[in-house]
């Protein structure tokens, strides 16, 4: 894909990892809004990382959609530019793009706070 090109984000390889960091698990509420806003998807933080995260939700949307996410946490909010890389039964995995200087050191704080207190969350091709 052109996108994964740009990012570059190395080709999809079955049963592999192809995340760019290690994702925590992190409670949180999630709204994930479509590029051009054609509908807006809610559900639950399932991990994060400073590279993207996964979100709990009955209705993903599709593979290559690129989205605006919005993370409410416990202790902050956090608006972000991503896409969606992958789809499972349970949600969808976004991968960031485009941080702001203030979202890469949020993230990097709620990743190390994670860090600390939990170890990577696993991979499941």
């Amino acid at each position: 894909m052109s996108t994964e090109s740009k990012n570059h984000v190395q080709p999809e390889t079955a049963g592999t990892d192809r995340r760019r960091a290690p994702r925590y698990d992190c409670e949180g509420r999630a709204e994930v809004a479509r590029i051009p806003s054609i509908g807006t998807r809610k559900g639950k933080l399932g991990n994060l990382s400073e590279a993207g995260c996964f979100i709990e939700t009955d209705n993903p949307f599709s593979a290559g959609t690129y989205v605006e996410v919005t993370l409410q946490l416990e202790t902050v909010s956090l608006r972000m530019a991503g896409s969606v890389k992958n789809i499972r039964k349970t949600g969808m995995g976004i991968a960031f793009h485009c941080l702001s200087d203030r979202a890469v050191r949020l993230l990097q704080d709620l990743v190390h706070e994670l860090k600390r207190s939990s170890k990577p969350t696993e991979w499941h091709p």
